[in-house]
């Protein structure tokens, strides 16, 4: 199975990746818990080369207001 990668853009955090990736910033702990040499960074430079676990698709309960669906 392939690895799947992200290069972090100037001033990107693990949240801000985890939205970009999946949609959802809550789920940043899996891209921590995939790339432990960077688990103290806070704020990415350009340029870094992280990798993207597999996860679980995501669903959406019901009583989820719509705006965040």
């Amino acid at each position: 199975m392939p690895v799947s990668t992200i290069t972090t853009l100037q001033g990107e955090t693990w949240d801000m990746l985890a939205y970009r990736l999946w949609g959802v910033e809550t789920l940043f702990h899996h891209l921590v818990e995939a790339n432990r040499a960077h688990q103290r960074t806070l704020i990415f430079p350009a340029g870094v080369v992280l990798t993207v676990p597999v996860i679980a698709r995501i669903t959406t309960p019901v009583e989820v207001p719509p705006w965040q669906r």
